[in-house]
């Protein structure tokens, strides 16, 4: 049984027990790095916890990163106004904020890009009325340490996030369903390739490693959606396999914790140790989701992981053979 701050039941925990309001003093130190950064005319990839200085919210947020990586692994940063500055501020903001959480930033694709701006573009026969996205269940991201997102704006309904325990899914499926936990530590689960930074593999998805449990959970490439058409039985899980991926989201859905995210809020999850999920939500022509992601390393707090999962992580974090790109505005 895993014990410890990690393993928590979203039952019982208050968001506000991961939230951290910014006050207008941070508010300020935060503006004043921005401009320090600016005035130094650096890019983007340039932001670090040096060129953009926060003498004192720094000290909390390296206090949060310890939280994220050690403590119950999740925070959220919540106060800030994306209104209130350009697509370009917003983008060197969230780079500054999470550079004293995580220095390092990973490729989170095969086209090299280093920050994820998910919104879903509505066709422009579609523009009057309004659209509805299905939910996402729940996952990891492949191979990254912490998962980054700004909240830029919000839907016209729907759209929460919830976040589970790895660890509190681990130690329930061991008292209910012990097959279960034995079918995901099979070495046998097959992943299909999705490029040069993700190649297919065969691996377990639940790892006990170092002491900590590790569950590296990603539905769509094990059930092969970029092969489903054709020939390819990659997509094919056995009986036994579909049952502990079930109960894995049936416990994330039981146990998770509701985040109604506000435009500016900042989450900060430990992806080795968390599963996250989005309900459905429908974007309206005013109203639409946006959220920019970065998948984040600090290499004082990171984790040792297992070899497949190493491996992984180094193509994400380090020389891959593909090009960086920055979007900072979408």
């Amino acid at each position: 049984k895993m014990v410890g701050e990690m393993a928590w039941d979203g039952r019982h925990l208050d968001v506000n027990e991961f939230t951290y309001e910014l006050t207008d003093t941070d508010i300020e130190e935060v503006e004043s790095g921005l401009a320090e950064f600016k005035a130094h005319e650096l890019d983007g990839p340039d932001v670090t916890s040096e060129t953009f200085p926060l003498p004192s919210l720094g000290l909390k947020l390296d206090h949060f990163s310890h939280s994220v990586h050690n403590g119950n692994g999740l925070v959220m940063i919540r106060g800030l106004n994306p209104g209130k500055y350009s697509s370009e501020d917003n983008a060197i903001i969230f780079l500054g904020i999470s550079s004293y959480i995580g220095s390092e930033r990973g490729m989170q694709d095969n086209c090299g890009n280093m920050m994820g701006n998910i919104q879903y573009v509505i066709p422009q026969t579609r523009l009057i009325g309004s659209v509805l996205i299905l939910q996402q269940r729940f996952h990891s991201d492949n191979y990254c340490d912490v998962v980054a997102l700004l909240i830029r704006s919000t839907p016209l309904a729907g759209g929460a996030i919830h976040v589970a325990s790895s660890w509190d899914i681990y130690n329930t499926l061991s008292l209910r369903r012990p097959k279960d936990v034995e079918e995901l530590m099979s070495p046998h689960w097959k992943f299909e390739s999705r490029g040069d930074l993700f190649p297919g593999c065969t691996r377990q998805l639940l790892y006990i490693h170092g002491g900590k449990v590790i569950l590296s959970f990603s539905p769509r490439p094990l059930l092969g959606s970029q092969t489903r058409g054709t020939h390819d039985v990659l997509g094919n899980l056995t009986k036994a396999q579909s049952v502990a991926m079930q109960a894995v989201q049936d416990l994330g859905d039981e146990r998770s914790i509701k985040i109604h995210p506000r435009p500016g809020d900042m989450i900060f999850l430990n992806n080795h140790s968390m599963l996250h999920a989005r309900e459905s939500f429908m974007d309206g022509s005013d109203h639409t989701r946006h959220i920019m992601r970065l998948w984040l390393r600090n290499p004082s707090l990171a984790w040792s992981l297992p070899d497949e999962l190493e491996a992984g992580r180094k193509r994400v974090y380090g020389e891959n053979g593909l090009v960086e790109h920055w979007e900072l505005e979408p």
